[in-house]
């Protein structure tokens, strides 16, 4: 390599180590002054970032900068990578976590407390409350029709009512079974709207449905949920009293001649045989009883419907319902055929006291209640909300009717032939409704009252007294007689004869 060569390298070397340093300067310098503000370059045009400042420093960078493109010392940039200057990001400040000062309530001064106290009252006195909300839920009263109904006594109690059952001025209210109290029912004398109790009954088995004899007003019968029953005869002068007569337990006794029912009760009717006043008791597995009113430890008659006729194709396994159609006083010979039966068995069809079919509709759903009209007639209540009426002979429903609710109870009407109320609900509002199927045969020809509280049982203790129920309270509606049904003469529907 020849001298001057090498003196010429020797010079831009010089000369590129002079640059360096003096750029080193320069960028010290850049930073000390305000941040320039970004600015966005055009790659087309630019590639050389151009820094802009409002700073008197403008000339002296300016002069720097110049010499740098005089020697075409070209800082290239990759337009795929980075277009903009690069900004440098401000380290977050993380403030450090304020911990909460308790305050020791011993350090609490009595008298700074009870004058802020005193601040705060007097701040409430101050407010004016211009508006109140009630939370209380508002029960709607019940709508009763005043036409029909005459005049109504309600009577509430402390505990739940099983059963109600009323005989001219007296009532006689079973509760439910409470270990609280030392008696199950009480009679009570109805005075100027007032209850006045006169007995207390109790019982070891739990009671759930009482009535007065038909007989004797001074007896009492009652009927707990499984097959026992029992008697009282009511003494003025006894404050507590159990029952005169009680049926013995199946656990104890092993009956040779006769069935034990050993099994729920689900029919109970006073008759007459031979003069001889008895009680009719027919249990879910098939057994009758006849038993007297003066002796219960055993019945006078019994028998295995089930085992009536060994013949039978179809075999019943339970009864879900039954009624006693027959006559309230029986001369004579006593077989099983005198006592005229419907049974209702849980595959929705109807039984004689021989476990006859005698109706049958395959299209019905589950029967839900049934009553017995008059001449043979029988109305069922079923799940699809719609009414059959059977008649006898027929083993299909002779007339079909759809109702607008769902029907929970029938109860006929004592004495009036074809007139039934029927207990319903829709949209939780329950409904009792009376019916006339000579009048009218599509739809009821009154409501007597609509309320949103749920009706626990309804019943007939006299053709004109009505009795309705809810859980800690009874009502009893008298029924004006002399209340005349309108209908219109120009409706279709003319009743079930016409």
């Amino acid at each position: 390599m020849s001298e001057e060569r090498q003196k010429l390298l020797e010079q831009k070397r010089q000369r590129l180590l002079e640059l360096k340093q003096r750029r080193s300067a320069n960028a010290n310098l850049i930073n000390d002054v305000v941040k320039p503000t970004k600015q966005s370059i055009d790659v087309s045009t630019q590639t050389i970032p151009i820094i802009i400042s409002n700073t008197p420093l403008k000339e002296e960078i300016t002069s720097v900068v110049t010499p740098a493109i005089e020697e075409k010392q070209l800082n290239t940039y990759d337009v795929g990578i980075q277009t903009t200057t690069q900004v440098e990001e401000e380290p977050k400040v993380i403030e450090p976590q304020v911990q909460p000062e308790f305050i020791n309530k011993l350090d609490i001064s009595s008298t700074e407390l009870n004058q802020s106290i005193i601040e705060s009252i007097k701040l409430i006195n101050k407010l004016q409350i211009t508006k109140t909300i009630d939370l209380k839920e508002i029960k709607e009263k019940a709508k009763i029709n005043t036409n029909f109904i005459e005049s109504s006594f309600s009577f509430k109690f402390e505990r739940p009512i099983a059963s109600v059952d009323l005989i001219d001025s007296s009532v006689v209210v079973c509760f439910e079974k409470s270990f609280e109290y030392d008696h199950d029912a009480i009679v009570y004398h109805i005075e100027d709207e007032n209850l006045i109790p006169t007995n207390y009954l109790s019982c070891i088995p739990a009671i759930t449905t009482i009535q007065f004899d038909k007989f004797s007003k001074n007896k009492i019968l009652g009927f707990s949920i499984n097959d026992k029953f029992c008697i009282w005869e009511l003494e003025p002068n006894t404050l507590i009293q159990n029952p005169t007569l009680i049926t013995n337990s199946s656990f104890f006794t092993r009956p040779k001649n006769w069935f034990s029912h050993n099994d729920s009760i689900i029919l109970i009717k006073q008759l007459k045989l031979d003069t001889n006043e008895c009680i009719l008791t027919l249990s879910k597995n098939f057994i009758l009883n006849i038993w007297s009113m003066n002796l219960l430890s055993s019945p006078k008659y019994s028998f295995n419907l089930n085992q009536a006729d060994e013949l039978k194709k179809e075999k019943l396994q339970r009864i879900k319902d039954a009624m006693y159609v027959g006559n309230d006083e029986l001369v004579g010979e006593i077989t099983l055929n005198v006592f005229k039966l419907v049974i209702l068995g849980i595959n929705n069809k109807m039984y004689n006291e021989t476990l006859s079919i005698i109706h049958e509709d395959p299209k019905s759903l589950l029967t839900v209640s049934m009553i017995s009209l008059s001449q043979g007639y029988i109305l069922t209540a079923h799940l699809d909300w719609t009414l059959k009426i059977w008649r006898k002979g027929d083993n299909e429903p002779f007339k079909e009717v759809n109702f607008s609710k769902k029907i929970i109870k029938l109860i006929e009407r004592p004495n009036f032939e074809f007139q039934f109320i029927t207990l319903s609900e829709y949209q939780n509002k329950y409904y009792i409704e009376l019916w006339d199927l000579t009048k009218q045969l599509y739809s009821p020809i009154i409501k007597i009252i609509e309320q949103n509280e749920p009706i626990k049982f309804a019943q007939f203790n006299d053709p004109n007294k009505l009795v309705i129920a809810k859980t800690k309270e009874f009502f009893i509606y008298n029924i004006n007689t002399d209340f005349k049904f309108v209908m219109d003469e120009n409706t279709y529907d003319k009743g079930l004869f016409n």
